[in-house]
């Protein structure tokens, strides 16, 4: 993808190709990073910062798509936004994300999206939830309680398979 605009880069992202917001990343995330940290005297903070703002270029589109995040060990929260439709597939896979509140208007979560959270230790999944992806949440072994508010909600295969940890799962009445 090299020789291609950012207008061009964003817009193959916003038409479903992941690559192209890697290379956006690989262009922009460290020199970002090291701008920000510049001013807050912070590494850590100015890395939280660069995320959340690439975040907010993929939240235009209401859906974050398959392994966005995946295997990005940096990775400790993640605002998920109201509007945010659906979470692809291994989207934060194998993170470092430690909570994982789902808002109104989140309608899925694919397959092997949490897949080896390690830290995750909760989640809730919001009202007028549709659909949790098989092994969605496999392997967080330090998952230790999950709200499911939807009432209608489709729970796939071995969404919580590996998930040692787990104490409670509370759902809707």
């Amino acid at each position: 993808m090299q020789g291609r605009s950012d207008d061009e880069l964003y817009s193959l992202y916003l038409s479903g190709d992941n690559a192209a917001y890697d290379e956006l990343m690989l262009r922009y995330g460290d020199s970002i990073t090291v701008f920000l940290n510049g001013y807050l005297h912070n590494v850590h903070d100015a890395e939280d910062l660069m995320i959340e703002a690439f975040a907010r270029i993929m939240v235009k589109r209401p859906k974050i798509g398959e392994g966005a995040f995946m295997r990005c060990g940096w990775l400790r929260e993640f605002d998920f936004t109201e509007g945010l439709e659906e979470i692809g597939p291994e989207a934060f896979a194998f993170t470092a994300l430690e909570s994982a509140v789902l808002r109104e208007g989140t309608l899925s979560v694919g397959e092997r999206a949490f897949e080896g959270c390690l830290a995750l230790r909760e989640v809730t999944i919001p009202e007028g939830f549709r659909t949790i992806g098989d092994e969605a949440f496999r392997y967080c072994w330090n998952l230790e309680r999950i709200e499911i508010r939807a009432a209608d909600c489709e729970i796939g295969t071995a969404v919580f398979n590996g998930c040692t940890g787990l104490k409670e799962i509370c759902l809707r009445e």
